[in-house]
């Protein structure tokens, strides 16, 4: 991506100690997660969240941690990109990144 994006997604986890991290990795594979979710257990709902990703992110990533006793998961859903430029979302989500990202 050679501008800046945000990242809008639906996530959803529910077991103590579990959270999800986003991350951006730019060409020098330098990683940056500005997004991660509670180590509580939350609510069994899904939730919309989002990150944003600067310019020349060439990957990015989805991280289920689990520091718990029992078995986690995280759900993941409707991934999407929006330039950081489109404040009101009316462009249509830059769905043609996804696969080269």
């Amino acid at each position: 991506m050679l501008e800046p994006h945000s990242v809008f997604f639906d996530v959803l986890e529910w077991q103590p100690g579990t959270r999800l991290i986003g991350c951006c990795s730019d060409r020098s594979r330098v990683r940056q997660c500005p997004f991660a979710t509670p180590v509580e257990a939350g609510i069994m709902l899904w939730q919309s969240a989002s990150f944003d990703c600067p310019a020349y992110t060439t990957k990015v990533s989805f991280i289920c941690e689990n520091f718990g006793l029992e078995i986690g998961e995280c759900g993941l859903d409707s991934v999407r990109f929006h330039r950081l430029s489109d404040t009101f979302l009316l462009e249509p989500c830059q769905k043609n990144l996804l696969s080269s990202i």
